[in-house]
C-alpha cells in the first residue's frame, strides 16, 4: 500500500484445494462421495479459515476430468464423469464464494485430456468432445457466478489455451456467460515464447486472447513495451486492468 503509486493493495491468492487448517479428503475422494451438499459445507469451512488468515482468492476447484489414470494430477479432480464433476465443482464454488472468498476455477480447458498421461500435454480432441465432456463443469461454475477462471497449460487441436481467443472469449465469455477475470497458470505465458520469440510478444498474445492476470511469468512484465511496439492495444490492457480492479473492489480492498 505504501509503495504502490496509487495505493492499491495486493490480492493474496493461494491453492485451497481440500481444506485450509481443517483437512478434508482430496477432491477425488470428495467426488466419490456423490454428495454435493457435503462438498459445499467443506469448502465453506475451508474458505472461512483461509479468509481469517488474510487470503482473498483461492485456486479451486479443479474442473478437469480424469481421462487417463496415469495423469499425475488426477487427485485434484472430482472424477471422470462430466455430470458428477459439474455438480461437485458448482457446490465448491457456492461454498467458497458464499463464505466471501472468490474462486479461480481451473483449468480451462481439457487439461485432463492428456497425451499418454503427461501433464500439460496436447488435448487431441474435437469440438464435440470439448463441449460434451470437458465444458460442463466450467459451465456449472459460471452458472454459480464464479469470479475467476484459470487457463490451461495444454493445447487443444494445436492451439495453446493461453493464446486461444476463441476459447477464452467466444466460448467462455460469449457462450458460458463468464464475466470475471481470466488468470494464467504458472509461467504459462512465457511458454508461448517458442511461438512469439519474445516475452513482450507472448504477453501481448495472451492479453489479446483474453488473459487478464499472470502468474510468475515475465510476459506481463513487458506489457508496456508491447503496447509501445504496437503488439497489443492500450484499450485491451485497460480492459484487463479493469477486471482486476473490479475484483479488488468487490473484496473491499
Amino acid at each position: 500500500m505504501e509503495e504502490h503509486p496509487h495505493h492499491i493493495p495486493l490480492l493474496m491468492m493461494a491453492d485451497v484445494i481440500h481444506g485450509y487448517r481443517t483437512v478434508f479428503p482430496i477432491p477425488l475422494a470428495l467426488g466419490a462421495s456423490f454428495h454435493p451438499e457435503l462438498v459445499e459445507k467443506a469448502m465453506t469451512m475451508a474458505a472461512a479459515e483461509a479468509a481469517s488468515a488474510g487470503l482473498h482468492v483461492t485456486f479451486s476447484p479443479m474442473t478437469d476430468l480424469v481421462r487417463d489414470p496415469r495423469w499425475g494430477r488426477s487427485e485434484e479432480c472430482y472424477g471422470e464423469d462430466p455430470v458428477l464433476c459439474a455438480r461437485q465443482a458448482q457446490a465448491a464454488v457456492t461454498g467458497c464464494q458464499g463464505a466471501g472468498v472468490p474462486v479461480v476455477a481451473k483449468h480451462f480447458c481439457a487439461q485432463g485430456e492428456t497425451t499418454g498421461g503427461v501433464n500439460a500435454s496436447a488435448a487431441r480432441i474435437g469440438p464435440r468432445e470439448l463441449r460434451e465432456i470437458h465444458l460442463p463443469p466450467m459451465k456449472a461454475c459460471c452458472e454459480a457466478g464464479v469470479e475467476g477462471v484459470m487457463a490451461a497449460y495444454n493445447e487443444i487441436d494445436g492451439v495453446y489455451c493461453h493464446a486461444n481467443r476463441e476459447l477464452l472469449q467466444d466460448v467462455l465469455r460469449g457462450q458460458l456467460g463468464f464475466t470475471g477475470a481470466v488468470m494464467a497458470d504458472g509461467t504459462a505465458i512465457d511458454r508461448l515464447d517458442g511461438l512469439t520469440g519474445s516475452h513482450a510478444a507472448s504477453g501481448a498474445l495472451a492479453l489479446a486472447s483474453g488473459v487478464d492476470i499472470s502468474l510468475w511469468d515475465q510476459g506481463f512484465a513487458h506489457l508496456e513495451e508491447a503496447v509501445e511496439q504496437g503488439l497489443v492495444s492500450e484499450k485491451e490492457l485497460d480492459r484487463a486492468v479493469l477486471r482486476v480492479l473490479e475484483l479488488k473492489f468487490r473484496q473491499g480492498l
